[in-house]
């Protein structure tokens, strides 16, 4: 009983060794980014995003809160920001750090469930008449990213609400 046991015991050691040594060969950090073309305005769709408040009425994170998060004073341009606190998203905040015509920067901050520091950005081209966004999100990724990296697509599980948050955001332009 006991050599079953001390098998098991170093069988499941020397899984978590694997896991951790394939984890540490993941990379140190992540980017992924969607793109779509509205045909509206580059001002018109930068005003959608540039203001925090346009913002949450076509982001699926803020969509889908169970509870209102708490705006700063200023909701607009760089120093506005956002804390959030939702079951699915998570708790944390968004701070636009820039914005020129070209791009809207920000930051945003996770606490649950866990803690990140991420950069978020929204690019923004002319191409044929119509407004090309690219929304992207790159930051380190700490040893439990690493991890949950080898067993799930986070890419893939955000990119979805990438597609949908920028789809909200076409239909919402495009019918002002």
């Amino acid at each position: 009983m006991l050599t079953i046991l001390a098998y098991v015991a170093l069988a499941l050691i020397a899984a978590c060794a694997i896991i951790l040594l394939l984890a540490l060969r993941q990379p140190d950090h992540f980017q992924f980014a969607r793109s779509t073309r509205i045909a509206a305005s580059r001002e018109k769709v930068h005003g959608l995003i540039d203001d925090l408040r346009a913002m949450n009425s076509w982001n699926p994170f803020d969509l889908r809160a169970t509870k209102p998060g708490r705006y700063s004073e200023k909701t607009k341009g760089p120093g506005a920001s956002y804390a959030f606190d939702c079951p699915k998203a998570g708790s944390g905040s968004i701070e636009i750090v820039s914005s020129t015509a070209d791009q809207i920067a920000l930051a945003l901050h996770m606490t649950k469930p866990f803690k990140a520091d991420n950069r978020v950005t929204f690019d923004l081209a002319e191409v044929d008449g119509k407004t090309e966004v690219t929304w992207g999100i790159a930051g380190p990724s700490p040893l439990i990213g690493k991890i949950i990296s080898m067993f799930m697509s986070c890419e893939k599980m955000m990119s979805r609400d990438f597609e949908e948050g920028l789809a909200n955001l076409k239909a919402m332009a495009e019918r002002q």
